[in-house]
């Protein structure tokens, strides 16, 4: 039986749930984050997945190692129904839903974070319905001003994974693939925030999306980035760096195939753009770095 899609949450059900939080319970600004971003969670996945995901083994379950790895992986949690949340909106949303509630966790939390990536910079987009047909099973159409309709898919390396030059080409692959041949296509490749520490880390990347490139000319763009959340001092920081290569060599027309921009950057101490709505301290306003997009990676083409 098809499950039919949940009903789309309004900022004014964000405030009923704050308000009917027990009054005799004592909940402090972090702790009605977490609780409002589960009851999303819980919306759109139900309360059993929530139980299996969060507090079982994996990418969601919470490391009560220390208070440090609790906090960022509370944070987690919070960014993800953060996503879900603004992003419920856009064309077959629903599909990403049922892939991750069905286990998918990190590939699908790559798709959000590419369609997170493109709502923040106002680019127009919608998700792709998987067929199974080589060539069609993308995750998502960017959709250009000129008319032009790019495919994109979008790939992520595990966290605990190792700095691996062939497992890097194999994920570029892997994307490629499942492109279409006949519209131009853009990999989005998310690295771990650790592999940022490696000295090799920018050489690595680079040369595999050059390597890719000399191997197809289907592939326009390659977009590597990382999301590096860091906890000091009771401060978030929550960054995203980026890196854009274009093909120099490709069978579609040449363009500036660029994406992301210098965001809007809203009153201080929000750190998202005013079409952004956060839940993380819900409806108070953050209180951490205001770094949505740090800017590009120093990466040298040359």
């Amino acid at each position: 039986m098809t499950r039919a899609p949940p009903i789309r949450i309004t900022l004014q059900m964000l405030h009923d749930t704050i308000a009917n939080f027990p009054a005799q319970v004592t909940i402090t600004t972090e702790s009605r984050s977490f609780f409002l971003a589960t009851s999303i969670l819980k919306h759109f996945f139900g309360a059993n997945w929530v139980e299996r995901y969060l507090e079982g083994p994996g990418y969601l379950n919470i490391d009560e190692t220390n208070q440090t790895t609790m906090d960022l992986k509370g944070l987690r949690i919070i960014d993800l129904a953060e996503v879900v949340y603004n992003l419920q909106h856009v064309e077959n949303f629903d599909s990403c839903i049922s892939r991750m509630r069905e286990g998918d966790i990190e590939g699908t939390a790559a798709e959000l974070d590419l369609g997170r990536m493109l709502y923040l910079n106002k680019v127009s987009f919608r998700y792709v319905v998987p067929t199974g047909i080589k060539g069609q099973d993308y995750d998502a159409e960017i959709l250009f001003p000129d008319g032009v309709v790019a495919c994109a898919d979008a790939k992520c390396a595990l966290e605990t994974a190792d700095l691996a030059a062939k497992a890097i080409f194999n994920k570029l692959e892997k994307a490629r693939k499942q492109l279409a041949r006949d519209q131009p296509g853009i990999i989005f490749a998310k690295m771990p925030a650790h592999w940022m520490g490696h000295p090799d880390f920018i050489s690595t990347t680079v040369d595999q999306a050059k390597e890719l490139f000399r191997q197809s000319e289907r592939v326009v763009s390659i977009k590597f980035y990382v999301a590096p959340t860091t906890l000091e001092g009771g401060k978030v920081t929550m960054k995203y760096a980026y890196k854009e290569l274009t093909n120099p060599k490709t069978r579609f027309p040449s363009r500036d195939w660029t994406l992301f921009r210098s965001l809007e950057r809203p009153a201080a101490g929000v750190g998202m753009p005013p079409h952004w709505q956060r839940i993380l301290n819900f409806p108070y306003g953050p209180r951490y770095t205001p770094d949505p997009l740090s800017g590009p990676l120093t990466l040298d083409e040359a």
